[in-house]
């Protein structure tokens, strides 16, 4: 149970942190930045909703993880256990990083209508670095030396081009819903434009996603053929 419940969270945290990377960094390049965005969308209801859940998953996740580790049931957790692996593994490591991030951006959500550009590419660092600690934790991690580095580098790159990707898409799919109260077109006219310009950012995004995919394949002897 533990096992699959730990699967679980993990793509569950997947998505969660992809879109509170993507998300912010559509707002940066989206005709009109981010004032324009939060006309549309509550951005800052949706990124701290995500934030929070992001911290609940973090927590659950890693609870789940040491019961796994301890053979103990969640409900009697090791507290030495729990210690050690906060504060002497890569994978408490990481947790750290990423409630750390994920208050950064709570507190971020706040400066959305005061100083909307400075916290929005605050927010994209914020969540980068939540979602790269997924790579930092997982078996990217795991290699030595050179060899080591170089997946775990394309571990973040597929998991900063995937979050930039559902971010934009769950930013268009927002925009093109009729809006209940006025059916407003300029949420419409907003999303054909952000398109446009998304073709090349949605080019680079698919080229970094097939060549680590790719190269990820090759590392585990996946044939892609």
């Amino acid at each position: 149970m533990s096992e699959v419940a730990g699967i679980a969270i993990r793509w569950a945290l997947y998505a969660d942190l992809g879109l509170l990377f993507g998300l912010p960094l559509f707002a940066l390049y989206a005709p009109g930045g981010g004032r324009t965005v939060q006309r549309h969308l509550p951005m800052g209801a949706m990124v701290a909703c995500l934030a929070c859940f992001g911290l609940l998953l973090s927590a659950f996740g890693f609870a789940v993880q040491a019961a796994a580790m301890s053979g103990l049931p969640l409900t009697q957790p090791d507290f030495a256990l729990l210690g050690d692996l906060i504060n002497e593994t890569a994978m408490g490591a990481a947790l750290k990083a990423r409630l750390v991030a994920l208050l950064v951006l709570l507190f971020c959500v706040l400066l959305y209508r005061r100083q909307s550009r400075p916290a929005f590419i605050a927010s994209t660092l914020a969540g980068a670095l939540a979602l790269a600690t997924l790579a930092w934790s997982g078996h990217g991690a795991a290699g030595e030396g050179y060899p080591g580095w170089l997946q775990l580098v394309a571990d973040l790159v597929h998991l900063l081009a995937a979050g930039a990707w559902v971010g934009a898409l769950a930013a268009f799919l927002a925009l093109v819903m009729p809006k209940a109260a006025t059916g407003d077109m300029e949420r419409v006219s907003l999303a054909e434009e952000a398109l446009t310009g998304f073709s090349l950012v949605g080019t680079i995004i698919v080229a970094l996603l097939i060549l680590t995919g790719m190269g990820a394949s090759h590392k585990t002897g996946t044939d892609i053929r």
